[in-house]
């Protein structure tokens, strides 16, 4: 499916949504299989700045369908977008329903990263009504009766009344030498009960699972104990003996393909966890991307470990001013641990990684106090050739 192909079908589902809000995605799945069976008929906070933007779920409204949003239908970060994600999920196009409820498992994707499930639920008593509350997100097995843990980032879409579409995803980190197909049970809680489905899903193995690798900066080794490429995101996870003071190490880490920074885009960057184990401490996080070949040369590189930083409302005006030179609004507001920054006016699809980063280190030197946050400067550089 190409987009000469694609176009003509959404611009006909995009006239027939001006009417109203309509179910979207099985119109579009209908018509792409459709033309598949028929071809001559088918015509920091920015995301990679810094820690201080806090850990959030993202949440994403999809838009009226024309041929210009494809990501309308699948808009959910830079490795599941636009025609390649219709390409890669399994329609299912499954429903049940429990009293007044019913659910439908409308795709699914899974590969040795993430597990994606997107459904809707509907409620027949309130059918032109937002539903008054999100439920539980499903529990997952595979046919070993081994659950997997959600992750962080549920993407909901509430815009049409009496119906709320929400996409889930799983890490499936362990899922190395999976066989071709997963098999899985997915039960949603209800009240009074629940649904169970069972469905199966193409598993795409990992393009690249580095072994460990160590590097020293000063007097600090520092792990590569993980890292992992798929066709929709890149995982890692290092481990490095930080100073046993009682407070958070965080490593600064950018993605290099073949010399261009990769991590750059604001919405690319995965919620990040940090843990202590013994004496050592492992960061582990990723990158949403769409990988569809490896590169030559991956290089992940750890500038610096740093101590999180105390924002004020003065050391936080040197961001603001060091983003609006680059053409960025930013405004200081309240938040549960005291201040942070909102963007009125959203963020740049196209900001160039290198640059933020010296202006946010340029603003950072300029407080007196730098920001409450001590820093070990690296690099600690790991450089993978697939």
């Amino acid at each position: 499916m190409n987009e000469r192909e694609l176009s003509p079908i959404l611009d006909e589902i995009g006239a027939e949504a001006l009417t109203g809000a309509p179910d979207l995605w099985p119109a579009v799945r209908a018509r792409l299989e459709a033309a598949r069976r028929n071809p001559a008929r088918a015509r920091r906070p920015l995301g990679w700045v810094r820690r201080w933007a806090g850990a959030a779920a993202i949440v994403l409204l999809l838009g009226v369908v024309t041929t210009a949003l494809m990501q309308g239908i699948i808009d959910l970060d830079p490795g599941l977008r636009g025609e390649r994600a219709v390409d890669l999920v399994t329609p299912l196009d499954a429903s049940q329903t429990r009293g007044e409820r019913t659910i439908t498992l409308n795709w699914g994707y899974a590969d040795a990263n993430r597990l994606a499930l997107n459904y809707t639920l509907r409620d027949a008593a309130h059918p032109d009504e937002p539903l008054a509350e999100r439920p539980q997100p499903p529990s997952v097995r595979d046919s070993a009766r081994q659950p997997f843990q959600a992750m962080s980032l549920i993407h909901v879409d509430e815009s049409v009344p009496g119906a709320l579409t929400m996409t889930v995803f799983y890490d499936a980190r362990g899922l190395v030498g999976a066989a071709e197909t997963l098999d899985l049970e997915v039960w949603f809680p209800l009240e009074g009960g629940g649904l169970s489905f069972e469905v199966s899903l193409p598993f795409r193995p990992a393009r690249l699972v580095a072994e460990p690798l160590t590097v020293t900066a000063g007097d600090i080794g520092m792990t590569l104990e993980d890292f992992r490429v798929t066709d929709t995101m890149i995982t890692f996870e290092v481990c490095y003996a930080a100073p046993q003071d009682g407070q958070d190490w965080w490593p600064a880490l950018r993605l290099s393909f073949d010399g261009v920074r990769m991590d750059g885009a604001p919405d690319s960057r995965y919620a990040s966890f940090l843990q202590h184990e013994g004496a050592r401490t492992c960061y582990t996080g990723g990158w949403f991307l769409a990988v569809d070949a490896l590169p030559d040369e991956i290089r992940l590189e750890a500038a610096y470990l740093s101590t999180p930083f105390h924002w004020t409302r003065e050391n936080l005006a040197y961001i603001v001013e060091a983003w609006a030179a680059l053409g960025v609004r930013a405004e200081i507001v309240p938040d549960a641990s005291g201040v942070t920054l909102s963007y009125p006016d959203g963020l740049p699809g196209n900001l160039d990684a290198e640059t933020y980063d010296a202006a946010f280190d340029a603003a950072v030197a300029r407080m007196p106090d730098h920001g409450g946050s001590q820093r070990i400067d690296g690099p600690w550089v790991f450089t993978l050739r697939p």
